[in-house]
């Protein structure tokens, strides 16, 4: 088949019923547990059933050529439906124009005030290399290597319709500025007041590996497996990623980890993903990515916020909220600030491959020069302007047990294996809670005699009565409501009443 004419799947398409489209999305969608993609595929309001099944083709011959993670094909899936009710669903992708596509790339541009730091050239770039990479298969379908296929359409300048669309360049080297990374005093901020297991243990362990949000959400129970090494005890697990595994060692987040793993929906099933979801609809289901985004957005929109202005909590602590909020709340920051604070620490080649890049990657420098910000930080030192005033690197590790050697979190008042008083607060804790103890013994035995003196006096009335039946009136109502027992009276009244 001359590579020029349409393709096979493309042509039938028009014939197909939606019986045969389904079964297409099934196999593009299987195993990616993805039902808003299947939506999206199957919904004629949002896309004709021509595209649909185009697309569905895609899928599938993509996931035979490079295996592509489940985040990848939902993108894909995304980006192609965004055009295609862009341009409008009537139209099908291999009618559609170089202005089509230009005018759809074109809609996510954003004014400097709308996006000073133009995050908007980031999306632009994806989508565009996904739009590109579907056109060039839609194009030379017959072409089974994804590489020749590129290489035929830059030598041949087709198709058309996207012949001369490139990448744009940004003047920011990131979209993120070094004073939106977290620090450790931030996330000890976060941990004092978020009391959710599997969230504390997810932000902590997010700091102690650097990974990428999929990597870490990919880890299962079963791959984290811990050790001593004289009195102190970590954990190594295995993370896949863009350039294979990699081991990466579990230290600061290892007190969090024990805490959520107690509470673990599935802590009983090693093969259980190690981060699940907690609700009601999917309890014990692998957490997604756009979960975990869901979960920091509620902190920020909503827990912290409340916080905020909640007056019983410290001024102190409002006004470093307040500064918290101010930075990005998403799985990602939590990458960038990871990677930045150990690039001051381990060699380049050690930092490339704990964080999974490539070594021809550019990645590091970024995080050298552009996130360790030390210049200016030094200039400022040295004009007396500001003092050197870091949280060391060691500030989140956890806290060790005197009596047993088990780590704990930094907020642990009680060694959660010892018991043993760990913190000044543990020591007003546990006093408090003595001295309420005392108070609720004492408490009870002043009821205790209370009632001893009520008593004898009710017995004492109860002998000054002279009339027998007035007498047997009161004694029965009192036996019957349980307040006396036979053997609370005198032999002389019992036998009176008995009578």
């Amino acid at each position: 088949m001359d590579h020029k004419e349409l393709p096979h799947a493309v042509t039938l398409s028009s014939v197909l019923n939606e019986k045969d489209i389904a079964e297409k999305v099934r196999l593009a969608t299987e195993h990616l547990h993805m039902p808003f993609c299947q939506s999206l595929l199957m919904n004629r309001a949002r896309m004709s059933k021509e595209n649909a099944t185009t697309l569905a083709d895609y899928i599938i011959v993509m996931k035979r050529e490079i295996n592509p993670r489940a985040s990848y094909v939902k993108n894909n899936i995304q980006f192609l439906s965004e055009l295609s009710r862009f341009v409008g669903i009537e139209k099908r992708f291999e009618g559609l124009t170089k202005y089509d596509i230009l005018s759809y790339l074109d809609s996510l541009r954003k004014s400097e005030n709308d996006d000073l730091m133009h995050k908007w050239i980031g999306s632009y770039n994806v989508k565009s290399e996904a739009i590109l990479r579907f056109y060039k298969w839609l194009y030379y379908q017959n072409i089974e290597d994804p590489k020749k296929r590129n290489e035929l359409s830059k030598l041949e300048g087709k198709p058309e319709c996207i012949t001369g669309i490139r990448q744009l360049k940004r003047k920011e080297i990131s979209c993120y500025k070094p004073s939106d990374l977290w620090t450790q005093e931030d996330d000890r901020l976060f941990l004092k007041w978020v009391t959710n297991k599997r969230d504390r243990c997810y932000h902590i362990v997010a700091r102690d590996l650097s990974a990428r949000p999929h990597e870490i959400l990919s880890i299962k129970i079963k791959d984290v497996v811990f050790k001593n090494v004289n009195k102190y005890q970590y954990a190594e697990t295995l993370v896949n990623g863009k350039t294979g595994s990699r081991q990466l060692p579990l230290i600061q987040s290892i007190p969090y980890l024990k805490d959520w793993l107690s509470e673990h929906p599935c802590r009983n099933n090693t093969n259980s993903r190690l981060f699940v979801a907690l609700s009601n609809r999917s309890r014990g289901k692998p957490l997604t990515v756009g979960g975990l985004y869901q979960i920091y957005k509620y902190y920020k929109d909503e827990f912290f916020l409340t916080l905020l202005n909640d007056i019983s909590i410290p001024i102190e602590d409002r006004e470093k909220i307040k500064v918290l909020l101010i930075k990005p709340f998403n799985p990602y920051i939590r990458r960038h600030s990871a990677i930045s604070e150990k690039s001051k620490t381990l060699k380049l080649h050690t930092l490339t491959q704990h964080c999974g890049w490539s070594f021809n990657s550019k990645m590091p420098q970024k995080y050298i020069h552009y996130f360790a910000n030390e210049s200016s930080e030094s200039l400022l030192e040295a004009y007396g302007i500001v003092t050197t005033n870091n949280i060391h690197i060691t500030s989140l590790n956890p806290k060790t047990c005197s009596n047993c050697g088990e780590g704990n979190t930094q907020d642990a008042h009680f060694c959660s294996k010892c018991k043993m008083l760990m913190s000044i607060e543990g020591y007003e804790e546990m006093l408090e809670t003595q001295k309420k103890k005392e108070e609720e013994i004492n408490q009870m035995k002043g009821d205790l005699n209370n009632t001893k003196e009520m008593l004898q006096q009710l017995i004492t009335s109860l002998g000054k009565i002279t009339d027998q039946q007035q007498l047997n009136t009161v004694a029965q109502s009192l036996f019957s409501s349980g307040v006396l027992k036979t053997s609370t009276l005198r032999p002389s009244l019992i036998n009176r009443t008995s009578s």
